[in-house]
């Protein structure tokens, strides 16, 4: 009798941590995201104030065949990821394809300009900074 009075709460302990470990068990665990570094530029050569400028994100699209004109980034860098399709992109002499989950900057020192010579459209998230405010959205 006395070995199962101590035997009783012993035996309790264990069945509440099995039933408290059976709600951990029940309960999800809330997912995280997962943030992944892709590409940085150094504003601080860039320009020597953000005062009256804005920071844009877009979605710019190239059709198959599209193109731009050659531009310079001074005073308004950008960094670039490809969403889909490819993009080529001209400097000088030297031209360099993208494909999706590519990224690249266009800093101050940049004069370039790109085309699409694929058969899909070429899809890009464009971040820079710019001398003018952002546009919004469709809807805002």
């Amino acid at each position: 009798m006395i070995i199962v009075r101590a035997a009783v709460p012993a035996i309790l302990m264990v069945g509440l941590l099995a039933f408290a470990g059976q709600g951990d068990a029940q309960t999800p665990q809330a997912k995280r995201p997962v943030a992944k570094p892709l590409i940085g530029l150094d504003l601080t050569p860039e320009m020597e104030s953000v005062q009256g400028r804005s920071m844009c994100m877009q979605l710019t699209t190239y059709e198959p065949g599209a193109s731009n004109t050659e531009h310079s980034h001074k005073d308004r860098p950008e960094v670039v990821y490809v969403l889909s399709g490819k993009i080529i992109d001209h400097r000088g002499d030297a031209a360099k394809e993208y494909g999706p989950g590519d990224s690249f900057t266009a800093d101050r020192n940049t004069m370039h300009w790109m085309e699409n010579k694929g058969t899909v459209p070429a899809v890009m998230l464009v971040t820079g900074i710019a001398a003018r405010e952002c546009a919004p959205a469709a809807g805002r």
